[in-house]
């Protein structure tokens, strides 16, 4: 397992991964609040609209054990690879350094977990000196498998899904 912690400048209150297409779902993850799929990269949505969102990445060869304790919404889907490698990078700009990349084979299937919390009071304000709102995101290589929403418990979440489903 490789982990790294960093604080993530948010944008338009969203970050991204690189190296996974987000159009290939067959599946409609929207409606669980945390992914927005969107070509050549999955879209997180976060309650910080503007500044630092601490971030927790773990890569793992096989699925880690599932961290329930302190965490508001965890989501699971699995993505495509699109390159050898799968980064976190803030909203148009280059992977955060300090945090560990996934390395597959282009094309593989991937899992994708995040955990939030903070999302409601980061939600409160338009943007942030200090972070409010923490995820932690841990992927693995691993066969396709249906999405699982594990705990789905903010109101930021709440309203993505509302907004999703009502565009639908």
């Amino acid at each position: 397992m490789a982990e790294g912690t960093a604080l993530v400048d948010i944008q338009k209150g969203q970050y991204t991964l690189w190296g996974v297409d987000g159009v290939s779902r067959t599946s409609r993850s929207g409606v669980n609040g945390l992914f927005q799929l969107a070509e050549g990269n999955v879209l997180v949505l976060t309650g910080t609209k503007d500044g630092p969102l601490r971030l927790t990445v773990e890569t793992h060869s096989q699925e880690p054990p599932l961290k329930l304790e302190g965490w508001k919404d965890i989501v699971e889907v699995t993505q495509r690879s699109t390159t050898d490698e799968v980064a976190v990078a803030p909203l148009f700009e280059t992977p955060v350094e300090g945090l560990p990349k996934l390395k597959v084979s282009a094309g593989s299937a991937i899992r994708i977990r995040i955990h939030a919390r903070g999302r409601d009071e980061a939600d409160k304000y338009w943007g942030v000196d200090e972070p409010i709102e923490e995820h932690l995101l841990q992927m693995w290589p691993a066969p396709e498998a249906d999405d699982i929403c594990h705990r789905r418990s903010d109101g930021f979440g709440e309203v993505m899904r509302s907004q999703w489903s009502a565009s639908q």
